[in-house]
Protein backbone atom coordinates (compact mmCIF):
# COMPACT_ATOMS: atom_id res chain seq x y z
CA UNK A 1 0.00 0.00 0.00
CA UNK A 2 2.78 2.34 0.60
CA UNK A 3 4.14 1.49 -2.44
CA UNK A 4 1.28 2.54 -4.47
CA UNK A 5 0.53 5.46 -2.48
CA UNK A 6 3.85 6.67 -2.86
CA UNK A 7 3.08 6.33 -6.90
CA UNK A 8 -0.87 8.51 -6.68
CA UNK A 9 -3.00 5.41 -6.71
CA UNK A 10 -5.93 6.38 -4.76
CA UNK A 11 -7.94 3.04 -4.60
CA UNK A 12 -7.11 -0.69 -5.06
CA UNK A 13 -9.88 -3.67 -5.32
CA UNK A 14 -8.11 -6.56 -4.33
CA UNK A 15 -9.69 -10.00 -3.87
CA UNK A 16 -8.98 -13.23 -1.63
CA UNK A 17 -10.32 -16.90 -1.80
CA UNK A 18 -13.25 -17.05 -0.18
CA UNK A 19 -12.91 -18.34 3.83
CA UNK A 20 -13.10 -16.75 7.22
CA UNK A 21 -9.45 -15.59 7.59
CA UNK A 22 -9.83 -14.02 4.03
CA UNK A 23 -13.02 -12.03 5.02
CA UNK A 24 -10.97 -11.10 8.57
CA UNK A 25 -7.79 -9.80 6.97
CA UNK A 26 -10.03 -7.56 4.70
CA UNK A 27 -12.07 -6.14 7.02
CA UNK A 28 -8.76 -5.85 9.79
CA UNK A 29 -5.98 -5.81 7.91
CA UNK A 30 -6.51 -4.44 4.38
CA UNK A 31 -9.48 -1.77 4.89
CA UNK A 32 -7.87 0.05 7.81
CA UNK A 33 -4.26 -0.15 6.68
CA UNK A 34 -5.44 1.28 3.17
CA UNK A 35 -6.84 4.11 5.26
CA UNK A 36 -4.63 4.63 6.96
CA UNK A 37 -2.52 5.56 4.45
CA UNK A 38 -5.31 7.46 2.33
CA UNK A 39 -6.64 5.00 -0.28
CA UNK A 40 -9.92 3.49 -0.68
CA UNK A 41 -9.75 -0.18 -0.56
CA UNK A 42 -12.40 -3.00 -1.27
CA UNK A 43 -12.26 -6.73 -0.77
CA UNK A 44 -13.74 -9.52 -3.07
CA UNK A 45 -13.71 -13.04 -3.15
CA UNK A 46 -14.08 -16.32 -4.91
CA UNK A 47 -14.79 -19.54 -4.87
CA UNK A 48 -12.20 -22.21 -3.39
CA UNK A 49 -13.45 -24.81 -5.05
CA UNK A 50 -14.88 -23.61 -8.57
CA UNK A 51 -13.34 -20.10 -8.92
CA UNK A 52 -15.27 -17.71 -12.00
CA UNK A 53 -12.27 -15.61 -12.70
CA UNK A 54 -13.89 -14.17 -15.55
CA UNK A 55 -16.66 -13.18 -13.49
CA UNK A 56 -14.49 -12.14 -10.67
CA UNK A 57 -12.20 -9.57 -13.14
CA UNK A 58 -15.57 -7.69 -14.46
CA UNK A 59 -16.64 -6.84 -10.99
CA UNK A 60 -13.09 -5.64 -9.60
CA UNK A 61 -13.09 -3.91 -13.46
CA UNK A 62 -16.77 -2.28 -12.57
CA UNK A 63 -14.84 -0.87 -9.11
CA UNK A 64 -12.54 0.96 -11.73
CA UNK A 65 -9.62 1.10 -9.42
CA UNK A 66 -6.23 2.21 -9.63
CA UNK A 67 -5.01 -1.41 -8.85
CA UNK A 68 -6.23 -4.71 -8.67
CA UNK A 69 -5.32 -8.05 -7.97
CA UNK A 70 -5.03 -10.38 -5.30
CA UNK A 71 -3.21 -10.24 -1.22
CA UNK A 72 -2.01 -13.88 -1.71
CA UNK A 73 -2.51 -16.31 -3.96
CA UNK A 74 -3.22 -19.98 -3.64
CA UNK A 75 -0.65 -21.21 -6.87
CA UNK A 76 0.66 -20.00 -10.25
CA UNK A 77 -2.33 -20.53 -12.12
CA UNK A 78 -4.34 -18.14 -9.97
CA UNK A 79 -1.94 -15.31 -10.94
CA UNK A 80 -1.96 -16.25 -14.28
CA UNK A 81 -5.62 -16.33 -15.01
CA UNK A 82 -6.84 -13.60 -13.16
CA UNK A 83 -4.17 -11.08 -15.36
CA UNK A 84 -5.36 -12.57 -18.51
CA UNK A 85 -8.91 -12.06 -17.49
CA UNK A 86 -8.41 -8.66 -16.19
CA UNK A 87 -6.44 -7.24 -19.22
CA UNK A 88 -9.51 -9.20 -21.65
CA UNK A 89 -12.10 -6.63 -19.58
CA UNK A 90 -10.14 -3.87 -20.70
CA UNK A 91 -8.59 -3.42 -17.50
CA UNK A 92 -5.70 -1.00 -18.19
CA UNK A 93 -4.29 -0.16 -14.47
CA UNK A 94 -1.75 -2.23 -12.26
CA UNK A 95 -2.05 -5.38 -11.09
CA UNK A 96 -0.73 -6.37 -7.99
CA UNK A 97 -0.09 -10.27 -7.68
CA UNK A 98 1.45 -11.03 -4.27
CA UNK A 99 4.34 -13.02 -4.92
CA UNK A 100 3.93 -14.52 -8.07
CA UNK A 101 6.38 -14.87 -10.61
CA UNK A 102 5.46 -17.27 -13.18
CA UNK A 103 3.02 -15.34 -15.17
CA UNK A 104 5.76 -13.56 -16.77
CA UNK A 105 7.10 -16.19 -18.42
CA UNK A 106 3.88 -17.72 -19.38
CA UNK A 107 1.74 -15.12 -20.50
CA UNK A 108 4.61 -12.86 -21.53
CA UNK A 109 2.29 -10.26 -23.17
CA UNK A 110 -0.01 -9.28 -20.21
CA UNK A 111 3.09 -9.31 -17.89
CA UNK A 112 4.28 -5.66 -18.00
CA UNK A 113 1.99 -3.27 -15.67
CA UNK A 114 1.74 -6.18 -12.55
CA UNK A 115 3.42 -5.59 -9.97
CA UNK A 116 4.69 -7.93 -7.00
CA UNK A 117 6.59 -7.86 -3.57
CA UNK A 118 9.24 -9.52 -2.79
CA UNK A 119 11.37 -9.76 0.50
CA UNK A 120 14.93 -10.06 -1.55
CA UNK A 121 16.32 -9.62 -5.09
CA UNK A 122 15.06 -11.49 -7.45
CA UNK A 123 15.48 -12.72 -11.39
CA UNK A 124 14.93 -9.18 -13.94
CA UNK A 125 16.12 -6.91 -10.85
CA UNK A 126 19.29 -7.15 -12.77
CA UNK A 127 19.26 -3.33 -13.88
CA UNK A 128 18.38 -2.17 -10.73
CA UNK A 129 19.86 -4.86 -7.64
CA UNK A 130 23.38 -3.90 -6.32
CA UNK A 131 26.44 -5.92 -7.69
CA UNK A 132 26.66 -7.93 -5.02
CA UNK A 133 23.14 -9.01 -4.83
CA UNK A 134 23.14 -9.41 -8.97
CA UNK A 135 26.20 -11.87 -8.09
CA UNK A 136 24.41 -13.56 -5.22
CA UNK A 137 21.71 -13.95 -8.14
CA UNK A 138 23.75 -16.01 -10.48
CA UNK A 139 25.23 -18.19 -7.98
CA UNK A 140 21.74 -18.56 -6.65
CA UNK A 141 20.30 -19.19 -9.79
CA UNK A 142 22.82 -21.94 -10.76
CA UNK A 143 21.65 -23.91 -8.06
CA UNK A 144 18.17 -23.33 -8.22
CA UNK A 145 17.77 -24.55 -11.89
CA UNK A 146 19.32 -28.07 -11.07
CA UNK A 147 16.17 -28.60 -9.36
CA UNK A 148 12.65 -29.87 -10.37
CA UNK A 149 10.68 -27.00 -8.83
CA UNK A 150 9.90 -23.28 -10.07
CA UNK A 151 12.73 -21.13 -9.88
CA UNK A 152 10.14 -18.83 -7.99
CA UNK A 153 10.33 -15.94 -5.55
CA UNK A 154 9.98 -18.49 -2.79
CA UNK A 155 12.90 -20.66 -4.48
CA UNK A 156 14.99 -17.54 -4.50
CA UNK A 157 13.74 -16.51 -0.60
CA UNK A 158 14.40 -19.97 1.03
CA UNK A 159 17.70 -20.25 -0.32
CA UNK A 160 18.64 -16.66 0.44
CA UNK A 161 17.49 -17.43 4.18
CA UNK A 162 19.39 -20.76 4.02
CA UNK A 163 22.73 -19.13 3.17
CA UNK A 164 21.82 -16.22 5.88
CA UNK A 165 21.18 -19.06 8.23
CA UNK A 166 24.50 -20.78 7.79
CA UNK A 167 26.56 -17.27 7.14
CA UNK A 168 25.36 -16.29 10.82
CA UNK A 169 26.02 -19.07 12.72
CA UNK A 170 29.64 -19.60 11.03
CA UNK A 171 30.13 -15.47 11.95
CA UNK A 172 28.95 -15.97 15.45
CA UNK A 173 29.98 -19.21 16.67
CA UNK A 174 33.92 -19.43 18.53
CA UNK A 175 33.49 -23.04 20.17
CA UNK A 176 32.06 -24.81 17.12
CA UNK A 177 28.94 -26.07 19.38
CA UNK A 178 25.80 -25.21 18.42
CA UNK A 179 22.84 -25.61 20.69
CA UNK A 180 19.57 -24.23 20.77
CA UNK A 181 20.27 -21.59 23.18
CA UNK A 182 23.19 -20.78 21.03
CA UNK A 183 21.61 -20.27 17.66
CA UNK A 184 19.29 -18.47 19.23
CA UNK A 185 21.39 -16.28 21.09
CA UNK A 186 23.35 -15.60 17.66
CA UNK A 187 20.15 -14.77 15.69
CA UNK A 188 18.97 -12.43 18.09
CA UNK A 189 22.51 -10.56 17.94
CA UNK A 190 22.74 -9.77 14.09
CA UNK A 191 23.15 -5.92 13.66
CA UNK A 192 23.75 -4.51 10.34
CA UNK A 193 24.15 -7.86 9.23
CA UNK A 194 24.55 -8.34 5.35
CA UNK A 195 21.79 -10.66 3.68
CA UNK A 196 22.30 -12.89 0.92
CA UNK A 197 19.69 -11.24 -1.15
CA UNK A 198 18.06 -8.77 0.79
CA UNK A 199 19.32 -5.52 2.91
CA UNK A 200 21.26 -5.42 5.69
CA UNK A 201 19.41 -6.71 9.40
CA UNK A 202 19.23 -5.75 12.78
CA UNK A 203 17.70 -8.51 14.66
CA UNK A 204 16.70 -9.10 18.29
CA UNK A 205 13.68 -6.89 18.65
CA UNK A 206 10.96 -8.01 21.24
CA UNK A 207 7.74 -7.80 18.81
CA UNK A 208 7.55 -9.44 15.36
CA UNK A 209 9.13 -8.90 12.96
CA UNK A 210 12.50 -9.61 14.45
CA UNK A 211 14.71 -8.25 12.28
CA UNK A 212 13.44 -6.29 9.10
CA UNK A 213 10.19 -4.94 8.05
CA UNK A 214 11.35 -3.86 4.93
CA UNK A 215 10.53 -5.36 1.38
CA UNK A 216 10.67 -4.19 -2.40
CA UNK A 217 7.58 -3.80 -4.85
CA UNK A 218 8.55 -4.79 -8.28
CA UNK A 219 6.65 -3.74 -11.69
CA UNK A 220 6.81 -5.84 -14.49
CA UNK A 221 8.18 -3.34 -16.86
CA UNK A 222 7.60 -3.78 -21.29
CA UNK A 223 10.58 -5.63 -21.20
CA UNK A 224 9.78 -8.02 -18.69
CA UNK A 225 12.26 -6.93 -16.28
CA UNK A 226 11.29 -6.06 -12.42
CA UNK A 227 12.09 -2.56 -11.56
CA UNK A 228 11.45 -1.53 -7.85
CA UNK A 229 8.77 1.29 -7.86
CA UNK A 230 10.00 3.38 -5.46
CA UNK A 231 13.25 2.57 -6.28
CA UNK A 232 14.52 0.79 -3.43
CA UNK A 233 13.34 -0.69 0.24
CA UNK A 234 9.90 0.12 1.26
CA UNK A 235 10.25 0.44 5.11
CA UNK A 236 6.37 0.88 6.78
CA UNK A 237 5.67 3.75 8.42
CA UNK A 238 5.45 3.24 12.04
CA UNK A 239 1.77 4.32 12.12
CA UNK A 240 1.08 1.47 10.01
CA UNK A 241 3.24 -1.09 12.38
CA UNK A 242 1.61 0.09 15.12
CA UNK A 243 -1.37 -0.62 13.79
CA UNK A 244 -0.81 -4.67 13.56
CA UNK A 245 -1.38 -6.86 16.60
CA UNK A 246 2.14 -7.95 18.27
CA UNK A 247 4.23 -6.28 15.43
CA UNK A 248 6.33 -3.21 16.05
Amino acid sequence: MQGFKAEGKKSATLTLVDTPASHKTIDTQLKPLAGALGIKANGLYYSPTNPNFSALAATIASTKPDVAGLIASPNASTCTQLIKNLRSVGYKGDIFVAACMGFIKSDPANAPGATLYSSVWLPGTEKHAPKEAVDNLKAATEYISKTSGPADFYAYAQFATVVDFAKALSAGSSSGELTGESVLSTLKGLKDFPTFLGTKITCGKEKSPNCTTQMLLFSVQKDLSLKPVTGDWITPAPEIMASIPGAS
